[in-house]
Parts: C-alpha cells; sequence; structure tokens
C-alpha cells in the first residue's frame, strides 16, 4: 500500500491587537477565507461559523470557523477577550511552516514573541482499506 504524506499545521496566536474584530462572523470569515486563497489551499464548502457567546466565563467567548479543504480541513478558534487565536490546517498539499506563519502575521498579526506555529507531517494511506478489530 501507498503512504501519502499529510501536513499538518498549528498555530497559536497570541497577543492580537483587541482592534481586531475577532468575534465579528463576517470578518474572522473573509480574513480565513483571504488566507487560504493566499496559501492556495481549496476550500470544497463553505465556512461553518459557530459563535460562542453562552458560556459562564465572558472571556471564553468566541467564534469558531471550520472549512473543509481537497484532501483536508482549516479551522480556526477565536477568543477576541484574550486577544488570541487558534488555527488547525491538515492538508494534502505541502505546506511551508514559516510561510503559513508570515502569512497569518500578514492578516491577523500576532505578537511572534508569545506565539508559536507547529507543523507536523502525517502519514495516511492512499487505499481504502476495511477495518479489521482482530489486526488491533
Amino acid at each position: 500500500m501507498r503512504i501519502k504524506s499529510m501536513t499538518h499545521y498549528m498555530l497559536d496566536g497570541y497577543g492580537v491587537s483587541a482592534s481586531l474584530p475577532l468575534g465579528q462572523a463576517d470578518f474572522v470569515n473573509e480574513t480565513f477565507n483571504r488566507i487560504l486563497l493566499e496559501l492556495q489551499l481549496t476550500p470544497i464548502s463553505p465556512a461553518f461559523l459557530l459563535p460562542y457567546d453562552y458560556g459562564l466565563v465572558p472571556v471564553d467567548d468566541g467564534l469558531s470557523s471550520f472549512i473543509f479543504l481537497k484532501g483536508g480541513h482549516a479551522t480556526i478558534h477565536t477568543f477576541p477577550l484574550r486577544s488570541v487565536y487558534f488555527v488547525d490546517i491538515f492538508s494534502q498539499d505541502p505546506l511551508d511552516q514559516e510561510q503559513v506563519t508570515q502569512v497569518f502575521k500578514t492578516f491577523l498579526p500576532f505578537n511572534q514573541e508569545l506565539s508559536r506555529s507547529f507543523s507536523v507531517q502525517r502519514n495516511r494511506p492512499v487505499k481504502s482499506e476495511s477495518f479489521n478489530s482482530n489486526e488491533v
């Protein structure tokens, strides 16, 4: 069986300016789509936007967006009162960690010293297989 490498990119963007409207669905949706376009990632669905403003702790309020990509997905979770957002991109296309981080820093500026990004190569089978519980 052939194995294809997948890229899993994660970003914890701390120290975001309070002037960025991270709690506004239109802003997050438009900006996240522009970032994916800049990275040449192909969405195959519209964004699923989920505002979270009903928790017991107000600083946990925010917005999440999930977009299916060709061969993967992209998510962003924003917390405006905490001045932070978290990104997760899983892609069949190679991603350069530094380039992706710079694109996010351009569109959604964050404090580089407080933030961190990760990129991991993962493998997946190309040919579908049936699950056999006896092999576990």
